[in-house]
């Protein structure tokens, strides 16, 4: 029984530190270890005051992945915030799932909306929308779970479209835009197994700068 018991402890300890979090608060002022791509367009991504800032003056789509091919099952959160109008059908900002060649999901906020679909080589399907009465210049977190062949899409925590589907089992993460648009990002993460787990790292980071800037203003 002692073995047992010992067994089970060290194999629930492994299990557990299988699965992690992956979080970017761009704090550190780089975007090391992400992807833009840009289709049909032209965009920039940089970092200000600790925020991501995506900025387009041309009509194509855009994306801006990190991680690994082999991701499936995971939960990927970012804030986001549109400053300016969003006039036409084609305007969007979220965050892009299960990326892998040309193929991927993808949810955002557009004047449609919170509107969801699936791009691969065939172009764009499986859409969904529904109605969300969101405003521009303020801050929304966004969330997407994928497990299996489910999905299901949250607005500050509240569940507002869930749906399954068969295509695209594994891929990357990351943000999306479409359309001539500025977008602001912040505190992205990703949660799920197979995730390597940096956010303690990360916090501690953000501790050690907030207390780095308290001595300053003290001097």
């Amino acid at each position: 029984m002692r073995f047992f018991l010992i067994g089970l402890t060290f194999f629930l300890i492994v299990t557990h530190s299988h699965a992690g979090t992956f979080l970017d608060d761009f704090n550190d002022g780089n975007m090391d270890g992400w992807t833009p791509m840009d289709i049909g367009g032209q965009a920039i991504w940089k970092i200000e005051n600790g925020e991501l800032i995506f900025q387009s003056n041309s009509i194509g789509d855009y994306i801006n992945t990190i991680g690994k091919d082999n991701w499936s099952d995971y939960a990927v959160q970012v804030k986001l915030m549109v400053p300016e109008s969003v006039g036409v059908v084609n305007k969007l900002a979220g965050i892009v799932f299960r990326f892998s060649g040309f193929a991927a999901y993808t949810v955002g906020l557009s004047n449609q909306g919170l509107v969801s679909y699936y791009f691969g080589n065939a172009g764009g399907q499986n859409f969904q929308a529904v109605p969300f009465d969101w405003k521009l210049g303020t801050w929304y977190t966004l969330k997407a779970v994928v497990e299996g062949i489910r999905f299901k899409y949250y607005v500050n925590e509240k569940l507002i479209m869930e749906y399954t589907n068969t295509l695209g089992e594994r891929g990357k993460a990351g943000l999306q835009a479409s359309g001539a648009l500025v977008a602001y990002f912040d505190d992205f993460s990703i949660t799920g197994d197979s995730i390597l787990d940096n956010a303690k790292s990360v916090s501690v980071q953000k501790k050690l700068t907030i207390k780095w800037g308290r001595i300053k203003q003290d001097k």
